[in-house]
């Protein structure tokens, strides 16, 4: 969340709990923590929070932070070097071997039938 963005929840805090107390060091932690979460989802999260609670919230009751899926970070990571290598010049003495042992596997497989 950019910093503007943070700020405005930080008001909408501010403005939903008049009795929220906030000075300069306190405005500076919350914008710093909700720098790295999510806008959108923060500021849900502290309507549903506004709904049911009455008093103030703390950061963690209200900042949504992005949820990273390790095993689709490391499918991009593949995805991204496989592509990086598609366009590669092949070696030819590699591929001449590749292929060699392709024919024998397959000359191997079509005897035992």
């Amino acid at each position: 969340m950019t910093d503007k963005e943070a700020a405005s929840i930080v008001q909408r805090v501010q403005s939903l709990y008049p009795n929220f107390k906030l000075n300069r060091e306190i405005g500076q932690a919350w914008l710093d923590a909700l720098r790295t979460a999510d806008y959108e989802r923060t500021n849900n999260r502290l309507s549903e929070y506004y709904r049911q609670v009455r008093f103030a919230p703390h950061i963690s009751d209200i900042a949504m932070y992005e949820q990273i899926n390790e095993a689709q970070r490391q499918y991009e990571a593949i995805q991204r070097d496989i592509e990086a290598n598609r366009n590669k010049p092949k070696d030819p003495e590699k591929q001449a071997r590749i292929q060699a042992r392709y024919a024998r596997l397959k000359e191997y497989l079509n005897d035992d039938e």
